[in-house]
């Protein structure tokens, strides 16, 4: 487990996160730009942000006076508004209107926005030290950018993937992940990508430096991307500027210290106190360097020169002030300085007392925010849903009532068929016994020999194909072939036909088929419980779909309908 040390560092410079602040600016006056919005607006946008840092009070003023003309879109204005408060370090503010932007159903189809929204979302989350939101909205991220194919977006899902990584103690799962985003942010040609590459590269330096590792390669990486993106179009680096430079050089100082090389480090740390705007950026590392030199006097000194640009933050920086309020008491207790260091902790005290007040407050604002805008919404809904009902109601007396009358039309079409069937097995069962009385024996003819001739050969040879097949049913079995009759009775194959054709009136195998549907009917009358596949088995049909198809052709009906209405009929 990560000690409280380790906990203490994670989190970054006032200085690092000012370069949001142009990254957050240009990506929202570029979005804007897309949309033709007039140079005046744009224009309006500018000041909004210009006076964020010097009166806060005016940013609001003239972004309401914005949303009040209709100049801009609600999720864009609490787009804007989370950014003001982001950059004043107010993280809790800030996240409470990216949130109410990035629910916003106007803002549910753009997928650009919501990436952007969630992007600085992460950046909330991970200040206010919410790894479970923060993973969940890194996947959110992933998602999304993996669908629109943002490889910018996805260095952003890579470098949050990596800090949570690196929080949940898997460090070089954590390195890779970063050096991964550097890499992917690099190829981008979005003009932001030179201040989330040194914001990358910072972070990762600052990780190396919780897990004591030697970070003096990454360091010189950074400060070779600094130099050769200096004179490129669309990068923040200057050679006039030497606040990057300042930025680079206190961080170096303390890996140079833990590397024995205290004479450089201290080098370093003299370069940095050169820049004339070191102290109002990059004061924590300052002391970071200082505490773990045990150059307590320095701290003491560092802080009477800081303390008024400290103060002029008031609560922000929350976690930062905090962290530097710490050192500076543990300077003064060092020193034997005993009072200073109790006034320090309760100032200290009183900070955290504040902002916890500040974000007690925010919170029953949101709370209450949200359940105004319920009740409205419950409102509606219950009005929606009573209009619904009605429709409900109406909707099902129309589905009852035609229900109604299709199951009458229904019943009675049922009636009309089962007394149709009755009729048909009736009949069915006066042709079998019609048929099965009269046989189907040919003409007689004379006894004279000369006389019978061709016709008495004829009658002798269909008498016995009708010996065979229906006395001796040779028609139930299911294998049975015309080759097989012919070769058994000694019938000329010319002749077979003609016999059929001449005293049944059919072919053979309609004759054939019929006496088995006779024999299928008689199963079906005399044994209801035989499934119809036992039927069609026991008849010499070769499926029981076979059976289905030609019963239906000869009767009209299917043989389950026969047999319902064989055993109604019994019933009646």
């Amino acid at each position: 487990m990560r000690n409280n040390h380790k906990r203490g560092h994670l989190f970054y410079s006032f200085w690092v996160r000012m370069l949001a602040v142009a990254i957050f600016l240009f990506a929202f006056v570029s979005a804007q730009a897309e949309k033709n919005l007039s140079p005046e607006i744009r224009a309006e946008i500018d000041k909004i942000y210009a006076y964020n840092f010097t009166d806060m009070q005016k940013s609001l003023t003239l972004l309401k006076q914005m949303q009040s003309a209709g100049k801009l879109e609600p999720h864009v204005a609490n787009e804007i508004m989370g950014d003001l408060y982001y950059n004043r370090g107010n993280f809790f503010e800030s996240m409470k209107y990216y949130k109410r932007g990035l629910y916003d159903d106007r803002a549910s189809g753009d997928t650009g926005f919501q990436q952007k929204v969630i992007s600085k979302l992460l950046m909330c989350f991970d200040n206010n030290h919410n790894l479970a939101e923060m993973n969940r909205y890194a996947q959110m991220l992933k998602r999304l950018s993996a669908d629109s194919h943002d490889a910018y977006m996805q260095s952003v899902v890579l470098f949050n993937e990596g800090k949570i990584a690196h929080t949940s103690g898997d460090v070089d799962k954590s390195y890779k992940m970063l050096r991964q985003a550097i890499a992917l942010a690099k190829k981008s040609s979005k003009p932001e990508k030179y201040s989330d590459v040194y914001y990358y590269y910072i972070t990762l330096i600052e990780m190396m430096q919780d897990d004591r590792r030697n970070g003096l390669p990454t360091i010189s990486e950074l400060e070779a991307y600094v130099k050769s993106s200096q004179a490129k179009s669309g990068s923040p680096f200057s050679a006039k500027d030497t606040r990057w430079q300042a930025d680079i050089d206190i961080h170096k100082t303390l890996f140079l210290l833990r590397a024995g090389r205290g004479k450089e480090a201290e080098q370093c740390y003299d370069n940095f106190l050169k820049s004339k705007e070191a102290f109002s950026y990059d004061y924590l590392h300052a002391v970071e360097y200082l505490t773990e030199a045990g150059r307590w006097d320095d701290i003491i000194s560092l802080w009477n020169r800081i303390r008024p640009d400290v103060i002029d933050l008031g609560e922000e920086p929350y976690y930062d002030l905090c962290q530097l309020y710490r050192r500076v008491a543990e300077a003064y207790d060092k020193t034997g300085r005993r009072d200073e260091a109790i006034t320090t902790f309760r100032q200290l005290d009183s900070l955290q007392s504040a902002f916890r007040h500040s974000e007690e407050q925010s919170a029953i604002s949101e709370i209450t925010n949200n359940y105004e805008k319920k009740a409205e919404a419950i409102e509606q809904e219950r009005a929606l849903a009573k209009m619904r009902q009605n429709e409900m109601i109406v909707i099902v007396l129309v589905i009852v009532a035609a229900g109604a009358l299709l199951l009458i039309r229904e019943k009675r079409n049922a009636a009309l068929i089962l007394k149709k069937n009755q009729r048909m097995a009736k009949y069915i069962e006066e042709l079998q016994k019609k048929e099965s009385a009269q046989g189907l024996t040919p003409e007689k003819s004379g006894t004279d020999n000369d006389e019978m001739g061709k016709n008495d050969v004829d009658t002798i040879l269909y008498r016995r194909l009708y010996d065979k097949l229906v006395r001796h049913q040779l028609f139930l079995d299911p294998n049975l072939s015309r080759d097989k009759l012919l070769e058994e009775l000694n019938i000329p194959k010319n002749k077979f036909a003609q016999l059929f054709k001449k005293f049944a009136g059919t072919n053979y195998a309609h004759f054939v088929n019929d006496l088995r549907l006779d024999h299928a009917c008689t199963l079906l009358r005399l044994h209801p419980n035989h499934t119809i596949e036992a039927v069609a088995h026991d008849c010499g049909f070769s499926s029981t779909s076979t059976l289905y198809t030609l019963f239906y052709q000869k009767y009209g009906m299917t043989p389950n309908e026969y047999r319902k209405a064989v055993e109604t009929d019994k019933n009646d």
